[in-house]
Parts: structure tokens; C-alpha cells; sequence
């Protein structure tokens, strides 16, 4: 292949399945891959053969132990919860409507240990709040007026109060009264 000439998919494709091959093998790796170097058995040997001898690719379980160790010490700080908090949240944000949001945010005024997108048993509790066991349920006008729907938050509802929990449903439109 000349230089400046386009390579075809199918040149690409070739080209992409050998250097996988070469990483397999241990031939090739990514940090000389653009530049073409074959490295010497000894290096590969060096880099690659010893670790997979000594099963070096996972922690050893003391470093595991240290590891797990520092996480139960800064998590058990208030800085580590909020840290939690705050990545629970960002992984629960993405399906969640702007009205729950703010409901969330009023909840937290009150009650700064309040979850949202619990995951309780099978169900996703839109905030829980653990310390009373209580789960509040944001229902959005036109989500919650479908029937298939009031039928599945029946089925929840009824599951949470057989395992003693207090379930509390806010309807969009008497949210929107009390907080405009």
C-alpha cells in the first residue's frame, strides 16, 4: 500500500483481525501498534509471559483486603456517603422525569437520608427514605392514568405492605399545587 492511497474495508478488516491475532499472541501491543514494532521473545516473555505465569492479571488477596478495608473506612465517612449518594443518583437519573427530580429535591430538604430510584426487592421505589421504612411513589398524570400501569403499582403497592412498608403516592397535578 502506497502512502496517501485509502485503504478498502476489506483491506481494513484484514488489518484489524491480524493485529488482534498479534495481541492474543503477544506479538503486538497497543503502545508500539502504530509504529509496527515487532518486539523481541525476551520482552514479550518479560511483559506478557511472566505475568501470565505468576496469574498476575487479578489482585492478590491481600491487596484485595487493603483494598476493601480503605473503601469500608472512607465510605463510613459522611464525605464517602455523599459520594455514594451522589453516584446512585447519577446511575438513576437517566430514566427519571423532571417532576420526579423535583419532587426528590423537597424530599431532601426534609429528609437528607431520601433515595431516589430505590431498588427494593424486584421494584424501583421512585425516593425511599430508610430510616422510616417509608417509600413515596411520584405519580406523573399521564404515565399513571394508563391501567396496565395502575394495575403493576396495586401488585407493588400490596407487596411492600405485606413486608411492612409505609407506601405514600403524590399525583403530579396536587404536587404541582403545593410546589409550583
Amino acid at each position: 500500500m502506497r502512502k496517501g492511497q485509502k485503504r478498502t474495508l476489506e483491506t481494513r478488516k484484514q488489518q484489524s483481525e491480524t493485529m488482534k491475532k498479534q495481541y492474543k499472541l503477544g506479538i503486538r501491543t497497543p503502545l508500539f501498534a502504530n509504529l509496527g514494532i515487532k518486539q523481541s521473545e525476551d520482552w514479550i516473555n518479560k511483559r506478557v509471559g511472566n505475568r501470565k505465569k505468576n496469574n498476575n492479571y487479578i489482585h492478590k488477596q491481600t491487596t484485595k483486603d487493603k483494598i476493601s478495608k480503605s473503601n469500608s473506612i472512607f465510605y463510613n465517612t459522611e464525605k464517602g456517603k455523599n459520594i455514594q449518594r451522589e453516584r446512585r443518583f447519577k446511575q438513576n437519573t437517566s430514566k427519571t422525569s423532571k417532576g420526579q427530580l423535583k419532587f426528590y429535591y423537597h424530599i431532601l430538604n426534609k429528609f437528607p437520608s431520601a433515595i431516589l430510584n430505590y431498588p427494593l426487592y424486584k421494584y424501583i421505589i421512585d425516593v425511599y427514605i430508610p430510616e422510616y421504612k417509608i417509600c413515596l411513589e411520584y405519580d406523573g398524570d399521564y404515565w399513571h392514568s394508563r391501567p396496565e400501569v395502575k394495575e403493576r403499582d396495586s401488585i407493588k403497592d400490596k407487596y411492600l405492605k405485606e413486608n411492612k412498608y409505609t407506601i405514600i403516592h403524590v399525583n403530579e397535578h396536587v404536587f404541582k399545587k403545593i410546589c409550583p
